[in-house]
C-alpha cells in the first residue's frame, strides 16, 4: 500500500511539473493577451474598482480582472475569447463587508451588466466602458 501511494504521489508531481516551465505561456485556452481600457461614470473617469472578465461560455476562457487607477484606466492579461464584463467595487475582491460605491448595481455583476467584449488573439487595448 505504501508503494502504491508513493507511485501515485510521484505521478502527480510529474504531471504538475510537466505543466510548468517555458511553454511560451500557452494553455488549453491559448496564449494570454493584453487587455486595456478605460471606465467612465457620468462622463468622468471611475477611479476605484475592478473590471472583471467572465467567459460567456463556461470552459472557453478564464475569469480575470484589472484594477482601475485614478484615471479610470485598467489593464490585465486574459485568454482570447468572448467575455461578459462587470465593473465591481473593490470590496468584492477584498472579501470585505459591502461598502458604499458609486458604481450602479446593474454593472457590479457580469450576469446583469449587459456588457460584452470579444478579445482577439492579438489582445484588445481600446476598451471603453461607459456607465450611466
Amino acid at each position: 500500500m505504501k508503494h502504491c501511494f508513493q507511485t501515485v504521489a510521484l505521478l502527480a508531481i510529474g504531471m504538475m511539473a510537466a505543466g510548468c516551465g517555458s511553454g511560451g505561456g500557452k494553455s488549453v485556452f491559448g496564449k494570454p493577451v493584453p487587455v486595456k481600457g478605460k471606465v467612465t461614470l457620468s462622463g468622468h473617469p471611475l477611479a476605484r474598482g475592478n473590471v472583471a472578465f467572465v467567459p460567456v461560455v463556461a470552459g472557453k476562457g478564464q475569469e480575470s480582472f484589472g484594477t482601475l487607477d485614478s484615471s479610470g484606466e485598467f489593464h490585465t492579461i486574459i485568454f482570447p475569447g468572448k467575455y461578459r464584463v462587470a465593473v465591481e467595487p473593490t470590496w468584492i475582491r477584498e472579501e470585505k463587508k459591502p461598502g458604499r460605491t458609486e458604481i450602479p448595481a446593474k454593472y457590479q455583476r457580469a450576469a446583469t451588466a449587459d456588457l460584452e467584449v470579444d478579445v482577439p488573439d492579438s489582445g484588445k487595448e481600446d476598451i471603453v466602458i461607459t456607465l450611466k
